[in-house]
């Protein structure tokens, strides 16, 4: 089901699944009225669950498994549509399944012909009013004052409106995405930076690739991923800079593009073999370098402390690191502070003698 939903491109909180236990099935075969002949005629022995993100990812998943397994239809039920318009509550799509014939052709499945499984699927709010009220024994209206009933319900409500709420954010942010692809065409348009914006750039600037590019070879050939920024580390760190919009990005990014070359050539040799780089990690550099220019090793180190960057406790040590690379790379002219030692001192040198001489740039 996993590999399914990844190739339809739906992207879930988890699936996961359950086989019921021995105790279990054996006060279900116990149960009054209930008679059953055939283990396979009990149709939750085995029991898979799926939770998504959003309300409208559910009825998404339910078309994916009509269409992949057998349903067992008098038995599969649609909680949203059994509430009535002024009441709230479980809100969840219960299926029972067969494997479909075109898959028990396969060698693989042909043992599970006649077994018959419980799918359910909701959202991910949807499954925490379900477990909270599993946890607190809510079984039945019957059971519990209707003072209690009512809070359940209000509860309920509030779930309901916060399911849609995450839908629209998700659509709108979505709409933004796509306005922001469109006004990076223009390199003129005013665009401020953002993790959206920073993304877009990433993924349409040419001298960004290149750059990427060249440090995926530096790194042993690796995969150029996504452009996550992960807690919007460089968006932050170029913000430190003054650098608040695209089009000052860009034109950060244009003069320092031989030297951010180099940049990654020192700064890689100190780095094992990866399978894969982040998208923008060029930009990651860019960044760094900038704020070293503006506000030193100080000022680079503590930008580090304050977007958690690097080990706690060495945030000057691998600000003057930086320092020392871009000296060697002749981005910065040499200089450092009354704090470095003498081995740091010595490996500065090391590093200018490996590196070819270069004016620093003005």
């Amino acid at each position: 089901m996993r590999e399914i939903l990844h190739a339809e491109k739906i992207r879930v909180h988890s699936v996961s699944g359950r086989v019921k236990e021995k105790r279990k099935l054996e006060e279900k075969l116990r149960i009054p009225g209930k008679e059953y002949q055939l283990l396979s005629q009990v149709t939750d022995v085995v029991g898979l669950r799926i939770i998504t993100y959003f309300d409208d990812d559910v009825d998404a998943v339910a078309e994916i498994v009509k269409r992949e397994f057998d349903l067992d239809v008098p038995n599969c039920i649609d909680k949203r549509k059994s509430l009535e318009p002024d009441q709230f509550g479980y809100l969840s799509l219960h299926y029972v399944c067969k494997f479909a014939p075109t898959r028990l052709h396969l060698p693989e499945y042909r043992s599970f012909e006649n077994l018959a499984f419980e799918l359910q699927v909701r959202s991910l709010l949807q499954h925490t009013w379900a477990e909270i009220e599993h946890d607190l024994g809510y079984k039945s209206g019957v059971e519990v004052p209707s003072l209690i009933r009512r809070r359940f319900s209000l509860v309920a409500g509030l779930l309901e409106i916060a399911d849609r709420e995450f839908r629209g954010i998700r659509d709108t942010l979505s709409q933004y995405e796509m306005k922001i692809s469109r006004q990076m065409i223009d390199p003129e348009a005013e665009i401020e930076l953002d993790r959206v914006s920073f993304a877009a750039f990433v993924r349409q600037s040419e001298t960004v690739k290149e750059l990427d590019l060249h440090l995926a070879k530096l790194f042993g050939g690796s995969r150029i991923g996504e452009p996550v920024d992960e807690d919007g580390v460089t968006v932050k760190m170029l913000a430190a800079a003054g650098v608040r919009t695209v089009a000052q990005l860009r034109s950060k990014l244009e003069p320092l593009k031989e030297r951010l070359i180099e940049y990654g050539e020192i700064t890689c040799q100190s780095h094992c073999e990866l399978d894969e780089i982040e998208g923008g990690l060029c930009l990651f550099h860019l960044a760094q370098i900038l704020v070293a220019l503006k506000g030193g090793e100080n000022g680079l180190a503590s930008a580090f402390e304050q977007f958690g960057i690097g080990p706690p406790g060495e945030e000057f040590a691998s600000a003057q690191h930086v320092m020392r690379v871009m000296e060697a790379s002749g981005i910065a002219k040499p200089k450092l502070t009354k704090r470095a030692t003498d081995s740091q001192r010595n490996a500065a040198r090391r590093i200018e003698k490996r590196s070819p001489d270069r004016k620093p740039s003005s």
